[in-house]
């Protein structure tokens, strides 16, 4: 199972995830699923654990960066 954090644009998905390149944990940013966003043409960052999910979020926040959704699959 993986969470998906959904941005307008590979530049903002990057950015945060470059917030994170020290982590232990796999963090990847990828063109978001069909079928899991509405949003149209969006980058997410995916994790596996919620909580990382929720630590991006926030430094997202945190930087002005818009997070267009949170989905699980």
């Amino acid at each position: 199972m993986y969470y998906y954090i959904v941005y307008s644009s590979i530049t903002f998905a990057t950015g945060i995830k470059n917030k994170f390149r020290y982590d232990r944990e796999r963090i990847s940013v990828i063109h978001t699923p069909a079928g899991i966003s509405d949003a149209g043409c969006s980058y997410s960052i995916r994790v596996r654990r919620l909580e990382k999910a929720m630590e991006i979020i926030k430094a997202s926040e945190e930087y002005g960066v818009t997070v267009k959704g949170l989905f699980k699959q």
